[in-house]
């Protein structure tokens, strides 16, 4: 007999209770099954459960035909408006400038064609084809082209191909890296879309029409923030269709592999798609949409119905195993597990709303998805568990996995080393903290949106390309305060604020930080080099370039629309594969040269910067600000949850401390890779908390359990640690498969969150198991026959 079974044996004496020996597979010691009526509230709520369990069914199945149809209309928000909160000065520039121009969103069909500047005009013959044919597209409101560029310069009696020419070679050079690469083989169709009709019909169709221009030219790719947009969203639908069943699946199979039951594996499926089809039917009548994340939803619903089903089905096989009847053995498990169920809900909840904390839309959405989704877990489990669980079941005792006996032995050996060895766990706690306190000081956001994408994916292809062969693909814009009639004066001062930004050079490299600035100031001074032109003034040269380019004009050159006032447009080409840190700075040196030569209050309106591209940037660079401060209001709300549901602020404080530390290595560790924050990283933190912390509660209420019957703290977290602590590691593990099926993402947010996920749940089961019953020794260290201080609400056994 080991150490432990001699220290079990001898509490057994003490208590008058037989010890057993250490193969013996019935439940652990201190498990007693009371097949009677149940007199508490949580009783009696599980016999009405089981006695009422047809109803219920039937019930459930007449919400869920409600549902379907109401489901089947939540669409998704495509917008970039969602991402912001409406008061930010950032979002607003945005809207004045969309305003003012009519067109923000600007899309590039970029292609190879070693010919495009060749005498003969075959190149701009085939950029004329392609520019005519984007024109044609719905949705495309103008487009600058080097064949658009040639049309002009072939009023002015010269061309694109004219190596001879000064305004030719001017305008090659002002344009380069727009419309045209460095080396002159990489041609560029710019297509400005029009706003209002983005607005009715979104730009799915126009980003089609273009793509399919795109596929026709050699090499041909299209590239553009409104893409990234859009194929964000599109990997977020597939994902959502096809996670749904890889989860479903692996998880079913973890719980045929765990309990050996096709039944509960079913009850688990049930469970999960009503919850699906409820919880997005309240989005829907809600007037909530979809976001960038939602991916996620499916999945974690998933998970936390397939925990719930997992523990029930276990306290039932455990009763099951004693001799109980099918229906005394279900009513007693819910009975047991109703209020820690409950209470898990709840705290599953609590996390995901912290998420409201943060400043990006998509986040704050899915908390409000997946409360509401926790919630409608638990109502789901109490119309369909009784009666699938209990249809055509046999009456002979049930049979566990052989493995059990072995795991409850494993978790109790943990035990006992934990208790032997309970200095050197407190010292590689701490030391673990202490290094991932470091790590997290180094912690850093992706700015480059491509990231959000697999390196294989097309569309980080088609980026890598542009960024390489003809310039920067971010696209942002500067919109300045213009007169009436432009002069000399303010083209020349517009022109040397471009210089200022054009002498820009990134701070890591040397190089020009960006690809490309220009506005209609260059062209109204690159026609001086004509001699006809060169008499104009400023403003008929405008006139003459809108005559010969009406459209793209317009969208250099705009009114407000409530005050009539005329505004300039000068539009910046960016490197998006750039770290943080240097977008961060480029940004700021824009906007301290735009403030310093165009001074807030000096003209009719505010000069600005704004355009996906400083949206973005602002979005993720929020990211690290959001993760803590989600992290901090998911603390107080998880933590408040658990004071309530324990009555005892020092368990609350255990628990957060156990299931908190995993959280702090893990984003550590993070920052100890060099790895960089996304969207998805940013939520997990928050999430993992109030997924984690139901371990902790189910461990709780066992050790208070055992300790009101025994009085022995150290024997009852000795019961606890085998009689829960075995649904706690089946539970973790149906957890950490769930979140894991988030790595068959094309979208790395998803991924990250899933990865990040599954490992800090795996790391607060380690924590529930060896620092939590320490914790629980320390401050519960009066004599024995003393009251634990903190009684939850949960049913007791008499």
């Amino acid at each position: 007999m080991g150490e432990r079974d001699a220290f079990m044996a001898k509490s057994a004496t003490e208590s008058g209770t037989p010890s057993r020996p250490a193969d013996d597979r019935r439940p652990p010691l201190g498990t007693r099954v009371d097949v009677s009526e149940d007199s508490t509230v949580c009783g009696r709520i599980a016999g009405f459960l089981v006695r009422a369990r047809w109803p219920l069914f039937a019930g459930a199945l007449v919400v869920a035909a409600a549902a379907w149809p109401i489901s089947r209309r939540l669409e998704f928000d495509r917008s970039i408006d969602n991402m912001f909160s409406p008061t930010e000065r950032i979002l607003q520039d945005f809207h004045r400038f969309r305003d003012r121009f009519g067109g923000d969103q600007i899309l590039l069909i970029v292609y190879e064609d070693a010919r495009l500047f060749a005498p003969e005009g075959d190149g701009l013959r085939r950029c004329r084809d392609a520019t005519r044919a984007a024109r044609r597209v719905p949705g495309v409101l103008a487009v600058l082209s080097p064949s658009v560029l040639d049309t002009l310069l072939k009023g002015l009696g010269t061309s694109m191909v004219d190596a001879t020419s000064r305004l030719a070679r001017r305008f090659r050079g002002l344009f380069e890296g727009y419309t045209h690469g460095a080396d002159g083989k990489v041609a560029s169709v710019v297509c400005i879309l029009d706003e209002k009709f983005v607005n009715e019909h979104g730009t799915a169709g126009t980003i089609d029409g273009l793509r399919s221009i795109a596929a026709g030219l050699d090499a041909g790719v299209l590239v553009g923030e409104p893409v990234m947009v859009h194929d964000s969203f599109e990997y977020v639908e597939e994902d959502a269709r096809r996670l749904s069943w890889v989860s479903t699946c692996l998880l079913g199979a973890t719980i045929l592999a765990v309990l050996r039951s096709a039944r509960w594996a079913l009850v688990a499926l049930a469970v999960v798609h009503w919850t699906l089809l409820a919880t997005e039917a309240v989005l829907h009548s809600s007037g909530l949409r979809l976001s960038m994340v939602s991916s996620m939803l499916t999945a974690v619903v998933t998970v936390i119905g397939v925990a719930t089903v997992m523990h029930v089905a276990i306290g039932f096989r455990d009763r099951r195993q004693l001799g109980a009847a099918p229906a005394d053995a279900l009513r007693c498990a819910i009975g047991r597990l109703a209020t820690p169920i409950f209470w898990a809900c709840v705290t599953d909840a609590a996390g995901f709303l912290a998420l409201l904390a943060a400043r990006a839309g998509p986040i704050r959405d899915f908390g409000l998805m997946m409360a509401c989704g926790s919630m409608i877990v638990l109502l789901a489990s109490a119309l369909l568990i009784p009666a699938m669980a209990l249809v055509g079941h046999a009456s002979a005792p049930a049979r566990g996995p052989s493995a059990a006996s072995r795991l409850d032995r494993a978790l109790g050996a943990l035990f006992d080393l934990v208790q032997r060895r309970a200095g050197w766990v407190a010292a590689c706690v701490l030391a673990a903290v202490a290094v991932s306190v470091i790590g997290g000081a180094r912690l850093d956001v992706e700015t480059d949106f491509t990231r959000n994408f697999r390196s294989g994916s097309p569309i980080a292809r088609a980026y890598a390309f542009v960024e390489d062969r003809l310039g920067g693909a971010g696209a942002w814009d500067i919109m300045v305060p213009a007169p009436e009639v432009l002069d000399a004066a303010y083209i020349d001062r517009l022109l040397a604020l471009q210089e200022r930004i054009r002498a820009l050079r990134d701070p890591r490299t040397g190089e020009p930080a960006l690809g490309s600035v220009l506005s209609l100031a260059d062209a109204i001074d690159a026609g001086s080099l004509h001699p006809f032109l060169a008499a104009m003034p400023p403003e008929l040269r405008a006139r003459g370039l809108r005559a010969v380019m009406p459209d793209f004009l317009q969208a250099l050159r705009g009114e407000d629309p409530e005050t009539g006032s005329p505004w300039m447009r000068v539009m910046l080409r960016a490197y998006d594969r750039r770290d943080a840190e240097t977008k961060r700075w480029l940004i700021a040196e824009v906007e301290r040269i735009v403030g310093e030569t165009f001074p807030e209050g000096e003209d009719d309106g505010r000069a600005a910067v704004t355009g996906f591209y400083v949206l973005l940037t602002h979005l993720v660079a929020g990211m690290l600000r959001d993760q803590w401060r989600c992290f901090a209001a998911a603390v107080v709300g998880v933590g408040a949850v658990m004071t309530i549901a324990l009555r005892s602020v020092r368990g609350a404080l255990a628990a957060l401390v156990t299931n908190g530390l995993p959280i702090v290595i893990a984003l550590g560790a993070v920052g100890w890779a060099g790895m960089k924050l996304n969207m998805g990283a940013a939520m997990m933190a928050a999430v993992s908390l109030g997924l984690s912390v139901d371990s902790s509660l189910h461990y709780l209420d066992a050790f208070e359990r055992e300790w009101r019957k025994e009085r022995d703290r150290v024997r009852a977290l000795a019961v606890a640690q085998r009689t829960v602590g075995r649904a706690l590691v089946f539970a973790t593990i149906a957890l950490a498969i769930g979140f894991a099926t988030l790595g068959a993402s094309d979208f790395a947010p998803t991924v990250s969150f899933g990865g990040l996920a599954a490992a800090t749940l795996v790391g607060g089961l380690l924590g529930n198991l060896t620092l939590l019953p320490l914790l629980l020794l320390f401050i519960h260290r009066g004599p024995a026959h003393a009251p634990i201080p903190g009684t939850s609400p949960i049913r007791r056994e008499t």
